[in-house]
């Protein structure tokens, strides 16, 4: 790899010996940027050392891993997107197969089949495994191209191999400043000896790809001059005083400020996606209207004002027509036309008394909300509707707003912080698969910053983690601490709890460099506006998850106390929350944990707890979107937590087994250190074990029967005692 200071970039140099010594720019994870370092480059990496790659791929974490553009162009500014459309010189095509779980033999078939003896690079990405293979391939080109014929070529290949073969892309790469990781396999995915768990690559082909001279140039060059012609329309439609256009449209005079009022007050952005607008995942200025009949995203954003090149949008009217038969229009356009059926008066009404009530409200400025248009279910959307949100534990936690409940003391936010950690390693948690890493954000206005790091040192501790996983955990945990400051989630106005935008705001921008998976507050009651209203207040706070959920994607969970009674009887039922129904009503996951004494853990488990030991049951009373599941026994010794198998309930075989083996262990634990119990002796001590003198009494007569002990009877009964036996299997003698 060749040093960014000492570089210089390729350009559009094609006449090297080797295409192989081609360096495209490359840097150390996603977050890695020299924006701000004008007098500094990337690193550049040749074609060959990226092939040497996929034989012996990093062993890094993937925010640490290398990843690159495919563009030699390696200035301060490479990572720019508008940049790199300018600029870029690709060596590479990129490709990401995410879903689908396709094999090795099935991706190289297919590329195979499509570009022929054309040399490309196919190896698994970090997080796949060998249940959930996900792919990354690299074409290197014998010449650099620039953005459009990289991207308008990778469009077309991607097409015809999901067309043929059913693969499925992540368009994301066609965005011209898009990175796609080099092979690398994380520790946490590397057995004892180092070697990865799953890793699997492959290299085919013999020539690098000459896109200019491939048999679909024509169709990829079209398709250039399509896009380049549609731009130009969009274009032309902005001139001549196009935004004056659009005032006319709406008339002038006094309607006009409160237009321009709606315009700066609402994003044109959020109101295309509220009237149903659909945007490009490679584009983000692209947008489809929920009017049109293709695939195409027609309609393209500028600043404050949007161009649709749209047959059906032009037919409905939406905004104006200009010249060229394009529509120009503004957020105001869109609002009148899906929110109001066109209907100008009606928009202008709504809008007035959106301003009056914005005028009003001077504490919080939140501005009112726009419903948005009833709206048809199109096939596409009828399609990729998903019954479930994001999976991140199976069975367990989903991208959903989350419950937790217990009494004080009951290990609550400790045993978060061990979920937190097992899960940031990948590790599965309480025998439940986990397809990836996790990220846990704290946000605690109970225990400090300092204790909530001293609890999740000291459950690494419990763990047994050595510095090396230590290190790569705590790329996946973030503690807020807002002990000392008045953060609320939800807000009173107007006599009406509702989520505090502002602040949710600026939790959310705070977010957009680290988005968690899992986003933690405790405790709860700390967040919302207090208990004297009740359902209202965790009404708002309900709501408050739900705008985090929608902006970050992840699971948004709530900490929450139990009353005495509920802790006093261990109800463990989704209503056990202090205060009213709202929560768990609103919530799609609630959790539920119970401390359980010494009796009630034998009870349940069939196990004793040992010295120092703790235990409690966690219970799932509400899960939306999978079976109802069993509660899990949890035993806990300082900062470590181990599951315990439950006894199924009502089953007399299990409960007769339970007993013996209660009864067996306790004589083998004591006879071990010397003491002998005789029937009346053990009788004393029915307690300990957690049995009635009955329950104790037909234990040892199955004891008995079974061989496990024998009854050393003396005259007179003193000096008699149980001896434990030590029962072999049956063949453990045998040849």
């Amino acid at each position: 790899m060749q040093s960014a200071n000492s570089a210089k970039t390729l350009g559009t140099n094609t006449q090297l010996q080797d295409w192989r010594d081609a360096r495209v720019m490359v840097f150390q994870g996603q977050y890695f940027t020299l924006k701000d370092q004008p007098e500094q480059r990337y690193d550049l990496i040749s074609i060959g050392e990226i092939m040497a790659l996929l034989e012996s791929p990093a062993n890094v974490e993937k925010e640490s891993a290398w990843a690159t553009i495919g563009s030699s162009y390696n200035e301060y500014d490479a990572r720019s997107h508008e940049v790199q459309k300018n600029q870029g010189s690709y060596w590479l095509l990129r490709f990401d197969i995410d879903t689908g779980n396709p094999s090795l033999e099935d991706v190289c078939e297919a590329f195979t089949f499509t570009v022929g003896d054309k040399i490309f690079m196919v190896y698994s990405t970090s997080s796949a495994t060998a249940t959930n293979r996900r792919w990354r391939v690299l074409v290197p080109l014998l010449v650099p191209v620039h953005h459009e014929l990289r991207r308008e070529t990778e469009v077309f290949l991607r097409e015809t191999l999901s067309m043929l073969w059913g693969l499925k892309f992540d368009p994301a790469l066609d965005r011209a400043g898009q990175h796609i990781y080099l092979p690398a396999v994380a520790q946490k995915n590397r057995g004892h000896d180092g070697e990865p768990l799953f890793y699997e690559w492959k290299r085919c082909g013999d020539t690098p790809l000459d896109i200019e001279h491939s048999p679909w140039f024509p169709a990829v060059q079209s398709s250039i001059e399509k896009l380049r012609q549609e731009e130009s329309e969009r274009q032309e439609a902005l001139k001549d005083k196009c935004q004056r256009r659009v005032a006319q449209s709406h008339s002038a005079g006094p309607h006009l400020s409160a237009i321009d009022w709606y315009n700066q007050v609402h994003p044109l952005e959020n109101v295309l996606s509220e009237a149903g607008y659909i945007q490009s995942p490679s584009d983000d200025r692209d947008w489809a209207s929920p009017l049109q009949t293709t695939s195409s995203y027609a309609t393209r954003v500028y600043d404050s004002y949007f161009v649709s090149l749209s047959g059906s949008d032009a037919q409905a009217g939406i905004g104006a027509a200009s010249r060229s038969g394009a529509r120009v229009g503004d957020a105001f356009s869109i609002f009148m036309h899906f929110m109001h059926a066109g209907d100008r008066a009606s928009a202008l009404e709504q809008v007035r008394t959106l301003r009056k009530s914005s005028e009003q409200i001077t504490t919080l400025q939140t501005p009112e909300m726009v419903l948005p248009a009833v709206t048809p279910i199109m096939l596409q959307e009828l399609k990729q509707a998903r019954l479930t949100p994001r999976v991140i534990v199976e069975k367990m936690l989903y991208a959903d707003v989350r419950l937790r409940i217990g009494p004080g003391g009951s290990s609550k936010t400790t045993l978060a912080v061990y979920e937190a950690v097992t899960l940031a390693l990948g590790r599965s948690l309480w025998g439940r698969p986990v397809a990836s890493a996790v990220r846990s954000l704290f946000i605690t206005r109970e225990d400090s910053r300092e204790i909530l790091v001293a609890r999740i040192r000291s459950v690494m501790q419990g763990l047994l983690l050595d510095e090396s996983e230590q290190a790569a955990a705590l790329q996946n945990i973030r503690v807020m601490d807002l002990t000392d400051i008045s953060f609320r989630l939800s807000a009173v106005q107007n006599d009406v709890v509702i989520p505090h935008r502002k602040n949710l705001a600026n939790l959310i921008e705070s977010l957009d460099q680290w988005k968690p998976d899992w986003l933690i507050c405790d405790p709860l009651v700390s967040f919302g506006v207090g208990e004297s209203r009740v359902n209202d207040a965790e009404q708002g706070l309900i709501e408050a998850f739900r705008i985090l959920r929608n902006q970050l994607g992840c699971c948004t969970e709530g900490i929450h106390h139990t009353g005495k009674a509920v802790a006093r009887d261990k109800i463990l039922d989704q209503y056990s929350g202090r205060g009213g129904s709202a929560l768990a009503d609103g919530a799609r996951m609630v959790v539920v944990t119970q401390p359980l004494d010494p009796k009630q853990w034998t009870k349940a488990t069939g196990t004793i707890l040992g010295h120092g030991e703790t235990g409690f049951v966690m219970a799932f009373p509400k899960l939306s979107y999978c079976r109802p599941q069993p509660p899990i026994f949890i035993r806990r010794s300082g900062f470590s937590f181990q599951m315990q198998e439950g006894l199924a309930s009502g089953d007399p075989d299990a409960v007769e087994k339970r007993d013996a083996d209660l009864v067996y262990e306790f004589l083998t634990k004591h006879y071990d250190k010397g003491r002998r119990y005789s029937s009346s002796e053990l009788d004393k001590v029915h307690d300990e074990m957690g049995l009635t003198r009955t329950a104790l009494r037909e234990a040892c007569g199955v004891l008995k029967t079974q061989g496990r002990v024998v009854y050393n009877g003396k005259r007179g009964r003193v000096g008699s005692y149980f001896e434990p036996v030590v029962v072999k299997p049956l063949g453990d003698d045998c040849d």
